[in-house]
């Protein structure tokens, strides 16, 4: 049974000492019998496992993540004008990445950076079909 030391929530040190086994982590019934805790608090701790596991698998990589602000309205907003800025400045042409990859980028559901494409598909700036989405418009020009 893992003792609690210093501050925060007992999922966080349990988390810790997973953390310190070989992938992967025990069923979640078995922690919660080790340590003493209930099932859903074993659950929280495998959740943070994995977002710790994921993280340094995402910075080894060198993946992009795109931080949004939870207080700047809607998700989808944000996600839709970061892609509007992407394709207006360049850095996003022709096809698109998947929606799970961009949703993955973003750190939003699927559902969520749907919304995003089709408020793009709704301004004619993207298209949909059923090879992708595609970029329909171009850099805009320097004036």
């Amino acid at each position: 049974m893992t003792r609690r030391s210093g501050t925060g929530p007992r999922y966080q040190h349990i988390a810790d000492a997973l953390q310190q086994l070989p992938s992967p982590a025990p069923p979640v019934d078995e922690i919660a019998r080790i340590y003493g805790v209930s099932v859903t608090t074993a659950r929280f701790a495998c959740r943070a496992l994995h977002t710790r596991r994921y993280s340094a698998q995402r910075q080894a990589t060198g993946s992009r993540t795109v931080h949004l602000d939870s207080n700047a309205g809607p998700l989808w907003r944000q996600v839709a004008d970061d892609l509007h800025e992407r394709i207006r400045t360049g850095r996003l042409w022709e096809r698109t990445p998947t929606r799970p990859q961009l949703a993955r980028e973003y750190g939003v559901s699927v559902p969520t950076l749907s919304r995003a494409i089709n408020e793009l598909v709704s301004q004619g700036l993207l298209d949909t079909g059923l090879r992708g989405t595609w970029v329909l418009a171009r850099r805009e020009q320097d004036s």
